[in-house]
């Protein structure tokens, strides 16, 4: 399994560090990497000596990709529904179908029919495949820890004329001085409509630009998030 992951990882930040091509190819390469893996040496049997359902080897793909996702574009480790919320719109373009969707959250550990409920619309249908549009931040609720739903309330506090009161609002959720806060900003800007690259950019000049931001959460591993 480490070789699997390993695999992925390496694979991903070749791409995507080293080529420097988008993250798309390099997403993948990375499942490409993992996949192949798998082959060298199927069939794989846990400790029990079961073979491995093709599922759960597909969730350790799935986690691999994530994970070298997470700190070769931000830098460090992001919380789960915030990674998949930035892969939703950079690897489908805002339109996921629901089996992309579970595949994501399946390998991130976390619920995809709960991050379809909050970060998603029904979008129509593709031959016979359901279509889900990635909600904008606009539309997202606030109320939790994650880099997205903060990041969402801080774009509607920049709607709102409210920009002086931002550095306080991030600060008090750990943001303000948080570096992979601003690169994860950075990164979603990349996939934002005209619109949403407004409020993004008045938070980035706001808080990244102006404060500089130091990471101080190094302590953190990425494991905590799986």
């Amino acid at each position: 399994i480490k070789e699997i992951e390993e695999e992925s990882r390496r694979a991903f930040r070749h791409v995507y560090s080293d080529l420097g091509l988008s993250l798309v190819d390099a997403m993948m390469a990375a499942y490409s990497a993992g996949f192949k893996a798998i082959s060298k040496c199927w069939p794989l049997v846990d400790p029990s000596g079961g073979a491995y359902d093709v599922s759960r080897l597909e969730g350790f793909v799935n986690k691999a990709a994530a994970s070298a996702f997470a700190e070769a574009v931000v830098g460090g480790p992001v919380d789960s529904w915030s990674m998949a919320y930035l892969a939703a719109r950079a690897l489908y373009s805002g339109t996921p179908t629901y089996d992309e969707l579970r595949r994501l959250c399946t390998g991130l550990g976390i619920s995809h029919d709960d991050f379809i409920k909050e970060y998603c619309e029904r979008g129509g249908q593709y031959k016979e495949e359901v279509l889900y549009r990635v909600k904008r931040l606009g539309e997202i609720k606030s109320g939790n820890g994650r880099i997205v739903n903060i990041l969402a309330e801080a774009v509607r506090m920049v709607e709102r004329g409210d920009v002086n009161g931002l550095e306080a609002y991030l600060r008090d959720r750990g943001m303000a001085t948080y570096s992979i806060f601003c690169k994860y900003l950075e990164e979603l800007m990349k996939y934002a409509d005209r619109e949403e690259k407004s409020g993004l950019g008045v938070v980035h000049a706001a808080i990244c630009e102006r404060r500089g931001a130091k990471d101080t959460n190094s302590t953190m591993r990425l494991d905590s998030f799986f």
